[in-house]
């Protein structure tokens, strides 16, 4: 597998020259320096590579996020012309390093085809016990093993550590759950003669031996180890048996293949190759491979970072030793034993390509692709030697283990698929498990119809994974990762959006609340959030795909900013998140979570509701999130009526008995609400509250009233000697019963000697739910023959119980006792009370009839109240209006007449005519009952104040104007009533 582009070195202005006239650009990553290749943005014509590389001037200058990774750009001095030679300089010499938002990546080539004609693949004969057995042994899984070989592995000791014991140890284990073979008995070994003795004492003898090569370098000195071949007897001389020796270590027992596993830099390794393989022998009656070798290039073998890459690697070349060759292609066994050719030629979109046309192969691509015409599957007819034949069209198989390359660092998006599991069934030599599959399926053109696979990328209805080169962004096909539009050496010029470095959003990484966040439940979304500039980037997003099997829609969840949750309605719907900037477009959810399905078994979660954990459809939950009840597949804030919850011990509602409850507590028959007109008291139903209760509602509580309740409790044997053991009878009694001692005042011993009884009579105190308790406790436990008591030192059981009387003490009345007579018919027997204490409505009588007496005698007061302040008001009102005139009037008198000598005989002012004179003002009430001011006009005749013998004219005769001053005067001499 070789690396898609070369290495080169730049510090202080010295680097290598890049190859085939195209630039590269080499990531600075925690793993190390990777170079990248930009020829997929080449065309044929130098402007066409201009432009390419301002393009890519463009994108990288234009700035990036802080956990962008960075890179260093070189160009090859042919292209200088196009930009200021002064800029290039400077950026080559120095060695600037730019923030990027996407980086292309790199990838790797595999160089199979290309060894394969230096390498001879000869046949072996195994044992003729062995090939009489294998045909009636069924196939078990395949055992490889591998054989490091000595002096051959150049690379350190931890990585020498990291690949004999982490890379091929999970490499063999996938193929031993992948692939089965009829397996070779005895042990697997390899026959070095060549030349047999014919006649003579070493007749049958081995006369010359020839070492087998098997290796990178098989023209010197990669021959195979001696324990591997078969022990025969070399003889120097056909007529003495003298000069025989025995020869080879005959083989490795339990063992259908051995691997070679080197770690050798070789010519190959220059060109930037990470590991090669190939098949050295197959059996000769099946044609199986049973001998091969893997090399590993020691400079490209990282064992720290790179996991996932190398191990896919080390499959793709195992895959290629164990079959997946255009060498082997011709060797395939049919079921019958026949063999057959599995390529062929066919002429597809007017082009000749090599196709897989063997019947598993076809069967899985018709399925697949959802096209019945499909005749072959397209082999790689482009990337030079190293590529063509052996491996899967990319254009039609991108991201497929057996492509010409895998991405280096992403092997999250590579897949195992069902074509390279079929190519191995149809080679006849192996049982397939397809469920070898790669977790991360295969989707690239999965169901696109015969047009993806016949036609051409230029068609975008039929391609629709074409995007245009201007395109600097955007997201896989499988929105996995963050893209680039690109195409490459195998693409067939097809432009697609390439995974970017860095780019894959299910892996860790830096994230942003409001902008790219990495994780497990990421996917790839165009939008602008977190941006100043609203220009669409793909970004990775936190979102979830559900299935609303209400709708049948598939919906999809994104989250965002602090941890919001927003729900895609439609395709291109934007979704802006409190506190970030920007928008997220909601991609089209069939095509964003294809993937998703596909790993859950082509389902997909189903969406439940807002306050449900689990459902299993839309509408019918299974469990509920924190804080939220579950009653008929539906979860509430609280349990619906009808239904209680265990209180501190559940998550679920159940149903109340409807038969007497309305709603219940803790259990289905525990009544807080009753029907049938009846009250909930202590569970039960009641018509109406006891006596130490009120109605709350639709529970009957206590209201604070104590009762003291007495029972006496007959024990079937005298005690002889009371006074000396009542003390402790009262305490075992105690003990035995159970009940808190403030629950019980007293408690008194006495004997029957004529019944030959022990009685004990207690007295409990308490509220009506106390005392309810207390005595359920005692009944139960003398019913259960669990109550007892020592008498004349032997434990006497309780034999039966009587009630008592029943004292109520209501909470007013403390010191105030009131006697019910006892009654054997309930626990607590119900006391006697007078009419003015039985209840009525929640209430007794008395406190009715104290609430109407009080609120009649509160009205009256406040009746007689009303009118003696409305008798003030108008009181206060009529004096201040006398006041008024009166102070009026004889204001105007002293202001405007002081001169009393100026009267004439009547008392009057002749220099003072009656209509210039200004009257003062005085109040008049309206007939609404407002006041004001009016000013009447000059009587004919005026007085002075305090001149007590004017009298006005046809006043009578013992009129006192002092006394009584008019309010209102007529004006007979104007004619008219002021």
């Amino acid at each position: 597998m070789a690396l898609f582009s070369q290495r080169f070195d730049c510090a202080f202005g010295a680097m290598t020259t890049p190859l085939d006239n195209h630039y590269d650009v080499m990531m600075l990553t925690a793993s190390g320096t990777v170079i990248v290749p930009y020829r997929p943005w080449t065309d044929s014509s130098t402007d066409g590579r201009n432009s390419a590389l301002a393009q890519l001037l463009l994108h990288n200058v234009g700035g990036g996020e802080a956990n962008d990774i960075r890179t260093i750009i070189s160009f090859p001095f042919s292209y200088v012309k196009t930009l200021k030679m002064k800029s290039i300089s400077i950026l080559i010499c120095t060695c600037l390093i730019y923030q990027v938002s996407l980086t292309p990546i790199q990838q790797q080539n595999c160089v199979y085809d290309r060894i394969k004609q230096n390498i001879h693949i000869q046949e072996a004969k195994l044992p003729t016990k062995d090939v009489s057995k294998r045909s009636v042994q069924s196939k078990q899984p395949i055992r490889i093993t591998p054989y490091y070989v000595p002096n051959k592995l150049n690379m350190s000791s931890s990585n020498q550590a990291y690949l004999k014991n982490t890379i091929i140890p999970n490499v063999l284990q996938y193929f031993a759950a992948a692939l089965a073979v009829t397996p070779v008995t005895g042990n697997l070994s390899f026959n070095p003669c060549t030349i047999y003795y014919n006649g003579g004492v070493n007749d049958g003898k081995c006369s010359s031996v020839q070492s087998s090569a098997c290796g990178p370098n098989t023209i010197t000195t990669d021959v195979l180890a001696p324990q591997h071949y078969t022990t025969v007897d070399l003889c120097s001389n056909g007529s003495s048996t003298a000069s025989c020796t025995s020869y080879g270590g005959g083989g490795i027992s339990e063992s259908d293949y051995i691997m070679y596993i080197y770690a050798q830099y070789t010519a190959l390794c220059q060109a930037g190759t990470v590991a090669y393989a190939s098949a050295c022998k197959v059996d000769i009656a099946t044609k199986r491979p049973i001998l091969g070798f893997v090399n590993f290039c020691p400079d490209k073998f990282v064992s720290t970072t790179q996991f996932e890459t190398l191990r896919f690697t080390a499959i793709h070349e195992f895959f290629h030793a164990l079959g997946f060759s255009s060498s082997l292609f011709s060797n395939f066994q049919r079921p019958n034993g026949t063999t057959y050719i599995a390529n062929s030629v066919m002429t597809i979109n007017g082009k000749k390509v090599n196709v897989i046309n063997s019947p598993k192969v076809v069967e899985v691509a018709r399925q697949y692709y959802n096209c019945s015409t499909i005749q072959g599957v397209e082999l790689e007819d482009a990337g030079g030697e190293g590529s063509v034949g052996s491996h899967w069209e990319m254009r039609t198989l991108r991201d497929e283990l057996m492509t010409a390359a895998i991405v280096v660092g992403l092997a999250d998006v590579v897949s195992i698929s069902k074509f390279t599991l079929a190519l191995m069934e149809d080679s006849g030599w192996y049982q397939v498990n397809y469920t070898a599959e790669s977790k991360h399926q295969l989707l690239w053109g999965k169901g696109l119809g015969c047009n993806f696979v016949q036609g051409s990328c230029k068609n975008q209805a039929s391609y629709p994974y074409a995007c245009s080169k201007e395109a600097t962004s955007g997201c896989t096909f499988d929105y996995f990762a963050q893209g680039l539009c690109q195409t490459n050496l195998y693409m067939d010029n097809c432009t697609v959006f390439m995974p970017a470095s860095a780019s894959v959003c299910s892996s860790t990484g830096l994230s942003n609340n409001c902008g790219n966040k990495f994780g497990a439940n990421s996917k790839c979304a165009m939008g602008t959030l977190g941006q100043s500039v609203n220009v669409e980037k793909a970004q990775c997003i936190e979102y979830r795909c559900y299935r609303n099997t209400t709708s049948g829609q598939t919906v999809i969840k994104a989250t965002a900013g602090n941890n919001q949750e927003m729900t895609c309605s439609t395709t291109g719907q934007k979704l802006q998140f409190s506190g970030c900037s920007g928008s997220v477009t909601c991609p089209p959810a069939a095509a964003a979570c294809a993937r998703t399905m596909a790993e859950n078994g082509g389902v997909l979660p189903i969406l439940c509701g807002s306050a449900c954990s689990s459902c299993t459809s839309s509408s019918a939950c299974t469990a509920c999130q924190t804080g939220f009840y579950l009653y008929n597949l539906m979860c509430y804030a609280s349990c619906p009526s009808g239904t209680y919850t265990i209180t501190g011990n559940s998550t679920h509602c159940f149903a109340c008995n409807t038969n007497k409850c309305v709603s219940c507590r803790n259990s289905p028959d525990y009544c807080t609400a009753c029907s049938g007109g009846k009250v909930a008291s202590l569970g039960g139903c009641v018509n109406s509250c006891s006596t130490g209760q009120t109605l709350q509602g639709t529970e009957c509580k206590d209201d604070g009233t104590t009762i003291v309740q007495s029972y006496q409790v007959i024990f079937p044997e005298a005690e002889d000697n009371l006074a000396s053991s009542q003390a402790n009878i009262i305490a075992e009694f105690k003990k035995s019963l159970g009940l808190s001692d403030s629950t019980i005042k007293n408690v008194t011993v006495s004997v029957n000697r004529a019944t030959n009884t022990t009685s004990i009579t207690v007295l409990f105190q308490g509220s009506y739910s106390t005392i309810n308790n207390t005595s359920a406790t005692l009944i139960k436990k003398v019913q259960d023959q669990t109550l007892s008591i020592p008498i004349n030192q032997n434990s006497v059981t309780a034999m039966s119980y009587k009630v008592g009387q029943a004292t109520v003490i209501p909470p007013t009345q403390a010191a105030t006792t009131k006697t019910a007579a006892s009654s054997s018919a309930t626990p607590s027997a119900t006391p006697t009370v007078s009419f003015w204490d039985k209840p009525f409505a929640g209430l007794k009588v008395w406190q009715w009839i104290a609430i109407g007496g009080g609120s009649l005698g509160g009205i009256v007061l406040i009746a007689v109240i009303g009118c003696c302040v409305c008798l003030r008001k108008e009181s206060n009102k009529k004096k201040a209006i006398r006041q008024l005139a009166q102070q009026s009037n004889r204001e105007y008198v002293d202001n405007h007449y002081a001169e009393t000598s100026r009267l004439d005989h009547r008392g009057q002012y002749p220099d003072y005519p009656p209509e210039h004179v200004e009257m003062p003002l005085r109040v008049q009430s309206s007939s609404r009952g407002h006041s004001h001011y009016v000013r009447d006009s000059p009587p004919e005749d005026m007085y002075r104040h305090g001149n007590p013998y004017y009298v006005p004219r046809g006043a009578p005769q013992h009129y006192d104007r002092r006394n009584d001053p008019p309010l209102h005067y007529e004006d007979y001499r104007h004619g008219r009533q002021v």
